[in-house]
């Protein structure tokens, strides 16, 4: 089969031109297809550790670099305008900050078929916001 990628023809058996257009089905979202291309993934690394192909030498390294602060998320929303420091906490807990109220509500609108909030979830969620008295609730809170 002849393949067009990115302009450039290209000649492909059936199963490349398959498994080709089953990755892009994945790529996009396609659920079934990226389980058909995880079961491509394990199908080659058997076939590799059988033929001798697969050890330490030939896998890359991967590194995880793991932030031990959760500020930084803190700090990302802010300059998002998803949320704003938290002032009445500043003396003892510089890094403290509210969602903004738009944020909320937004989050508030999506909870679609689920269940009713509790009063703790509320309670929660006014201490979190920084002026909750602007929120407007679902109708079974």
């Amino acid at each position: 089969m002849t393949v067009t990628q990115a302009g450039v023809d290209q000649q492909l058996s059936v199963e490349e031109a398959l498994q080709l257009r089953t990755y892009q089905d994945a790529l996009a979202g396609n659920r079934a297809a990226r389980r058909e291309v995880l079961k491509m993934i394990a199908k080659r690394e058997r076939a590799m550790a059988d033929n001798g192909l697969l050890n330490q030498r030939t896998m890359p390294s991967v590194t995880q670099k793991v932030s031990p602060d959760p500020r930084d998320a803190d700090a990302a929303m802010c300059l998002l305008g998803i949320a704003a420091p938290n002032k009445s906490r500043e003396e003892y807990d510089p890094g403290a900050v509210l969602l903004e109220p738009w944020a909320v509500q937004a989050a508030l609108r999506r909870r679609r078929g689920s269940k009713a909030l509790t009063s703790k979830d509320v309670g929660e969620i006014k201490r979190c916001t920084r002026a909750p008295e602007t929120l407007r609730w679902p109708r079974r809170t």
